[in-house]
């Protein structure tokens, strides 16, 4: 599934998009408004699907001064699976949070990443792992630990979502020295973390590291 669209399992047409905009607003919304919520879809193609769905008895509209408001028909009984569906994301990023909190050996850091540039059916999960040398565990028995945490997890996701899961894991060491060669290369690490959604740690983690504010020990 395409974790940011979940209305993608059920239809592929502008529909979804608006619906999932109309149950994530608890307020009425404008056309404009809809527009600029799922970034795509003209203003004519979209009041085409608004009059639809306020044909069908779904959605409510209204006009206040010169504007057309629209919202979900809360009485409408398809209105808490409407929501439900569009709440998906909401839901696997909560799963993920608290599977990474009852982890033995616990990242510092995670993301899931928002894959617009990459295959939309892909969910990508940044992981950054304590120096795991440093562990109460062996350094081997560690890895092997945090491997099999990532498995299991990876499994888990694929489970939930019917998606291929990518585990991006780094150690903090690791990413220390990314981010050294990087600087030597006269370039700028990506500020991945701004386009996804923090399952663990501090969403400013990577720039704390950059800074040196945050080191192995």
């Amino acid at each position: 599934m395409d974790l940011w669209r979940p209305f993608l399992l059920v239809t592929t047409t502008l529909d979804g998009d608006v619906l999932q905009a109309l149950a994530m607003s608890r307020d009425e919304v404008t056309v404009g408004q809809i527009q600029r919520a799922i970034g795509r879809g003209s203003l004519p193609g979209l009041r085409k699907v608004l009059v639809r769905l306020v044909g069908q008895g779904l959605v409510e509209s209204e006009r206040v001064a010169n504007t057309v408001v629209f919202s979900l028909r809360e009485e409408h009984l398809a209105a808490p699976l409407i929501r439900g569906l569009a709440s998906l994301p909401n839901q696997i990023i909560h799963l993920t949070e608290q599977t990474l909190a009852a982890w033995e050996v616990q990242p510092l850091f995670g993301c899931i990443l928002h894959n617009r540039a990459r295959w939309a059916q892909a969910i990508t999960l940044l992981l950054i792992s304590p120096d795991l040398a440093t562990t109460d565990l062996s350094a081997i028995g560690a890895r092997e630990l945090w491997l099999r945490q990532c498995k299991e997890l990876a499994r888990d996701l694929s489970d939930w979502t019917g998606s291929t899961i990518i585990i991006d894991d780094k150690d903090l060491p690791g990413l220390l020295q990314q981010i050294k060669e990087v600087k030597q290369n006269g370039q700028q690490m990506s500020g991945a973390v701004a386009g996804g959604d923090v399952v663990c740690g501090s969403r400013d983690f990577i720039d704390l590291v950059r800074m040196g504010r945050i080191t192995p020990g």
